[in-house]
């Protein structure tokens, strides 16, 4: 059976145990994408033993993109995820540090990340990327059209132990129906996506 399928089964059983584990109301009332709107590039993937796996701290990289975000706008999206994993029970490392090690590396755009599993004082890291953010159609329908990919590596054996790569449209607003003051639509889509992607990551359990 392969990884995907294996991830697959693991992740169905896990959410009928921890009810954290599933998905929120806000990613499945249809507001970010109906069923012919949504389209999963790669399958759901998380590590068959994740639970025993699971970082308890986790370095955020930098982000990733071809979409022309502002640095600005990446260092807003990275503390949007340093939040979600910190509700979740893991520990993140300083943004700062973490983006100052990183150039002092000079990893390039086509390095494989995989490689770098050793170079955080993490026992995980998380890398965020979007190749895609249209909002040609946001005036008409309130949504953008955002393709991405979250995945989470685990540090010493540069293993996946989440993965999910997705091509939605999002609803870029707050239920108000608004989008926070000096936000673009593209940067709220693109927050609000990598809330979907993060929100089928397991939330860590303490160990006993």
């Amino acid at each position: 059976m392969s990884r995907c399928h294996w991830g697959l089964s693991l992740f169905v059983a896990a959410c009928g145990l921890l009810p954290a584990c599933q998905m929120s109301s806000g990613t499945s009332d249809g507001k970010d994408g109906q069923a012919n709107e949504y389209k999963p590039l790669t399958p759901l993937y998380i590590d068959p033993v994740y639970a025993d796996r699971a970082p308890a701290n986790v370095a955020i990289l930098m982000i990733r993109d071809t979409v022309g975000l502002t640095p600005e706008q990446k260092t807003g999206l990275r503390q949007t995820v340093y939040d979600i994993l910190m509700r979740k029970g893991y520990a993140a490392l300083d943004l700062a540090f973490v983006e100052q090690k990183e150039r002092s590396l000079n990893v390039k755009p086509d390095t494989d990340l995989a490689t770098l599993k050793n170079a955080f004082p993490a026992q995980g890291y998380l890398v965020c990327s979007f190749t895609l953010l249209d909002a040609k159609v946001y005036q008409d329908t309130r949504q953008v059209v955002v393709q991405g990919r979250v995945t989470l590596y685990g540090s010493g054996t540069g293993s996946t132990l989440f993965d999910v790569e997705q091509k939605r449209q999002v609803n870029p607003t707050t239920e108000g129906g608004t989008i926070k003051p000096g936000e673009s639509v593209e940067e709220a889509a693109a927050a609000r996506f990598l809330a979907i992607c993060l929100d089928q990551l397991p939330p860590r359990q303490p160990k006993p």
